[in-house]
């Protein structure tokens, strides 16, 4: 009955709004305001009489209260919650009767044990009772202790189960070194192997080396000197000259150990234009190379006139620029100045500005030009002083 009164609650409530009673379209104090001013909002007469009056007045019937509304609403909110919370009850009086039914179930079966029990009392004696329940005590202090003693247990299987844990993680950290050692040990042999063939390269690249030089020296030597002696580069690269024919060292002059030096200096500076050119051509890689000057102060000074003509012959051959710095007299000397004159390119003047007050003058002349090599200083200073020659 409660339900159907509710639905009839509802069912109003909707009937009122589809016909548009609710809300009402016009409310019964705006009515009585219009009335009371004689005024419609369009601005027409209400005035008692009219029948703008009287056809306001049948509205005031209509007009509903905002007090009913208010009560409709709040119907009609309170029946759904009752519906809603009638439904929610009759589930809940569904759970208690079924947990009703099962403790009267439990309650019967308790019941049906105990007199089980109580029959079987009765066929023991008090004696037998009491060895029952000693029996029984003590079966349920075994329990407990077994009970503690699977306590005990389980917490010991638990502090095995963290030792595993933690020897596990030192296995697998000593496994990683172990791998990180062994890993370090294959880059040593590595590295060793490595090693033993770039020293066995080496090797034999010095060896082609030292020959190569070795050669380059003798054949330089030998187009400059007169004399059966012959270079040699020895294999901790010492320069060394012997005379022709057995391994006694030869006695050398002050010209010879010149003509010696430059043999090998003209010599490294030929083998590093040959491996350049070698390689400028697509030859191998393994030596660079390149194309470098050979500088070289007073070389003509302690050489006899006919080695300074070899030599002078000789320097143009070794390398593609060579810088000389020459004294005066090595500079005009014939023997030297008419082979090399054709392969000068550019030639500088160094004067000596001297502090010395009482020095000489002294000039050189070069072509048709005359050039300063000493000359007193104007303010007492020293210094040199680089001219070009024209």
């Amino acid at each position: 009955a409660g339900a159907g009164l509710f639905a009839s609650i509802r069912d109003l409530f909707v009937e009122k709004r589809e016909r548009k009673e609710l809300p009402a379209p016009v409310k019964i104090d705006f009515i009585e305001d219009l009335l009371d001013d004689g005024t419609c909002i369009c601005g027409a007469s209400l005035a008692e009489g009219t029948s703008g009056h009287e056809h306001i007045a049948e509205w005031k019937q209509r007009a509903g209260l905002a007090e009913v509304e208010e009560r409709w609403i709040s119907l009609h909110s309170y029946a759904g919650h009752m519906e809603k919370s009638r439904a929610e009850l009759g589930d809940q009086l569904n759970e208690l009767l079924t947990g009703r039914l099962a403790a009267v179930q439990a309650r019967d079966f308790i019941r049906e044990q105990l007199s089980e029990v109580s029959t079987q009392l009765q066929s023991h004696s008090i004696d037998e009772i009491g060895k029952l329940e000693d029996a029984r005590v003590k079966v349920g202090n075994h329990l407990n202790d077994e009970l503690r003693r699977q306590g005990r247990l389980e917490t010991e299987l638990a502090r095995l189960g963290e030792a595993k844990r933690r020897a596990s993680v030192r296995l697998d950290k000593a496994q990683s070194v172990e791998a990180k050692a062994a890993l370090a040990q294959r880059r040593v042999a590595a590295t060793r192997e490595a090693l033993d063939i770039l020293e066995k390269i080496f090797d034999v690249r010095t060896q082609l080396t030292r020959a190569a030089l070795d050669q380059e020296i003798k054949r330089v030597h030998n187009s400059i000197s007169y004399k059966p002696d012959i270079p040699s580069v020895n294999e901790r690269f010492e320069l060394q000259l012997r005379r022709g024919g057995n391994d006694e060292p030869a006695a050398k002059s002050s010209g010879e150990n010149q003509i010696l030096s430059l043999s090998f200096v003209g010599a490294l500076a030929s083998r590093a234009r040959s491996r350049f050119e070698e390689k400028s051509s697509g030859g191998a890689e393994s030596e660079r190379g390149g194309i470098y000057p050979i500088v070289m102060d007073s070389l003509f000074g302690p050489l006899e006139e006919n080695y300074q003509s070899e030599v002078a012959i000789a320097l143009p051959q070794l390398t593609e620029q060579i810088v000389l710095l020459v004294s005066k007299s090595q500079g005009q000397a014939k023997a030297v100045y008419e082979h090399i004159a054709p392969r000068i390119g550019r030639s500088y003047v160094i004067s000596y500005v001297t502090p010395k007050p009482d020095a000489k003058v002294q000039m050189i002349t070069l072509g048709d030009e005359t050039y300063p090599l000493i000359v007193p200083s104007p303010d007492g200073s020293e210094y040199a002083k680089l001219t070009e020659v024209s």
